[in-house]
Order: structure tokens, then sequence, then C-alpha cells
């Protein structure tokens, strides 16, 4: 429904800024301290591929007949490609756009969709390679 549709693109939207926060932000240590400066706590620190594959894997599973909203998370992975050069974070970005541009593609049936679908997939590819938008 259009209702529906809003609020996939408002959550993507949402995820995004996110992302894009956790994207650039430290990671987080394996190993915490206690007082003495011996190790209290050992954690498997949260990536931000686990993220990225948490946030829009299910989005991207769940619209796989619905242009828009895939549509939608290619801009925001173009999006996110374009505020790090970081090396790791675009290797998980080149991941999931790979994912979103199968889906994208087979869900355009219509040639104005695809031609739609096709114009931003240019633009990620664009903003993965290290391109100016």
């Amino acid at each position: 429904s259009l209702n529906d549709l809003y609020t996939a693109v408002a959550c993507i939207d949402r995820l995004g800024g996110a992302l894009a926060q956790a994207m650039n932000g430290r990671p987080q240590p394996a190993v915490h301290l206690g007082r003495e400066g011996r190790p209290r706590l050992v954690t498997r620190p949260v990536t931000f591929a686990a993220l990225l594959d948490s946030a829009f894997g299910p989005i991207r599973q769940s619209a796989r007949d619905n242009v828009s909203v895939l549509v939608r998370l290619v801009d925001c992975l173009a999006d996110l490609a374009e505020l790090t050069d970081n090396p790791i974070a675009r290797q998980a970005l080149r991941r999931q756009a790979t994912m979103v541009a199968a889906t994208a593609k087979r869900a355009a049936t219509l040639r104005p969709e695809r031609a739609m679908v096709a114009g931003k997939l240019r633009r990620l590819r664009a903003a993965l390679n290290g391109a100016p938008p």
C-alpha cells in the first residue's frame, strides 16, 4: 500500500543516517579493561558490514517486487559511499550494492523503471569507485 511505501522509504532514510554514523565512527574494542588495567570483558564488536546487512538485507528481500523501495536502497547506498573512503566500509557497501542491484534489475519490468534503475545504479557505481556525484 501507499503508506507501506512511505514507511519503507522513511525507514531506509533513518537507517542510512545511523549507518553513516557507524561507518565513520571508531571501531569498538574487543577487550574491555577494568580499573586495574586487566582485561575484564571480551566481546565481539559489531562491524559496519554486519549492521549494513542487518539493516538492508530484510528490506531488500521484502521489497523484491517494489521498484520504488529498491531504488531508495540504491540511493542510500550511493549516499553512504559518497561519505567514506574507508576500504572496509566500501567493501561492505559493494557487497550489499551487488545484491540490491540484482534485485532491482529483476523488479524493474517496465521500460521507464529499467531506465530509472539503470541511472541510479550508474550513480551507485560511480560513488563506489570514488567518482564525484
